[in-house]
């Protein structure tokens, strides 16, 4: 009974590991360009809602989803690409946190840059 228990342990954790070595499916976006996409969106929404603030008459106005076809456009992606893949890696919290750490790092180094620029 121990050696089949033990057997049955050693073949649960084989294939949780294959699972864990499975790539990515083809039609989701490399989490590399995920992270520049998230980063477009974010400034995207940034730039609408500066615009909302400066013009009330705006506000009926849905530039926000222009500006979300337009970084869709510059990636050269459809919206059910990004929602699909977000989706994807929304059900996979290890693969989000590594998405949202990296697109965080990115934006820093980025951030620091400019700023290191201007001066």
């Amino acid at each position: 009974m121990k050696r089949s228990t033990v057997l049955m342990m050693m073949i649960c954790s084989s294939m949780a590991l294959a699972y864990c070595r499975q790539k990515d499916p083809k039609e989701i976006i490399p989490a590399d360009e995920m992270k520049l996409i998230l980063i477009d969106l974010t400034a995207a929404t940034e730039w609408n809602n500066v615009l909302m603030a400066k013009d009330t008459a705006l506000k009926n106005v849905k530039l926000n989803l222009q500006f979300y076809e337009g970084v869709f456009e510059k990636h050269h992606i459809s919206k059910e690409q990004f929602y699909n893949s977000y989706n994807y890696y929304n059900a996979r919290p290890d693969k989000m946190k590594a998405l949202l750490d990296s697109t965080y790092a990115y934006s820093e180094k980025m951030k620091n840059q400019l700023i290191k620029k201007k001066r």
